[in-house]
């Protein structure tokens, strides 16, 4: 077995969570008295740094930023984060009572861990979703799979820092040389290479497989046989 454990991002690379995500935030944007006709794939560009950024790109979209432009936010700049802040508590109202309404687990992953966990992996969740709705959406599309989920709290800052996947590492008492990272963007490539830890890209999350290539992904993978390849 190649790696003990593996951590995994959630948005766009274990469940497909656009379609609500999407609704919540024209809700939020909308009881904000704000542009709400966001497409997915705008709000797919939104996410990633959490849900306090998302609304700052958002609010950067409105304006008429492109997503070169807004991507920036959150790593190298902000853009009306009290704004953006009073949307958050919106969304953080709305969404976790609205978390699972078109929601799913991507084709052939619940069987992916399945067999994972059955080779002996330990599994855990690491996401930059605000942690009530990790716990909702991991105990509802994966009950019994993971060994420790994980989302934004008071107490966890968002990935890219470290913090959350340090806390994995306690919890599953494994060291950082036995583990992989699972993820969907360029905040995923970055919090690996922050934790110390190889990362593995997802193509059928919210990048694109040329976008993670010129964000530094090393491996890419185009369906979960390749992930339990990759990981045994």
């Amino acid at each position: 077995m190649k790696y003990k454990a593996a951590i995994f991002d959630m948005d766009g690379t274990i469940l497909d969570t656009i379609s609500d995500l999407a609704n919540a935030v024209r809700y939020s944007m909308r009881a904000g008295g704000h542009t709400d006709d966001f497409a997915e794939d705008e709000v797919r560009f939104f996410f990633g740094s959490g849900a306090h950024v998302a609304f700052q790109r958002a609010l950067a979209c409105e304006a008429g930023e492109t997503p070169e432009e807004y991507l920036q936010i959150g790593f190298s700049r902000d853009y009306l984060p009290d704004e953006a802040a009073r949307l958050q508590e919106i969304f953080a109202e709305y969404y976790p009572n609205h978390c699972e309404e078109r929601t799913k687990a991507y084709p052939g992953l619940t069987e992916a861990l399945d067999e994972l966990r059955d080779a002996g992996v330990r599994l855990a969740v690491v996401s930059n979703k605000i942690d009530p709705a990790v716990q909702i959406l991991a105990e509802q599309y994966f009950p019994g799979r993971f060994d420790f989920a994980i989302g934004i709290s008071e107490n966890n800052r968002r990935k890219p820092f470290p913090d959350m996947l340090e806390k994995c590492l306690q919890a599953m008492e494994v060291s950082r040389e036995d583990v992989v990272y699972v993820g969907d963007s360029e905040v995923d490539i970055q919090t690996a290479a922050n934790m110390g830890v190889p990362c593995i890209s997802v193509a059928w999350g919210s990048r694109s497989e040329e976008f993670l290539r010129g964000h530094g992904a090393k491996e890419i993978i185009r369906d979960t046989a390749e992930l339990t390849t990759v990981i045994l």
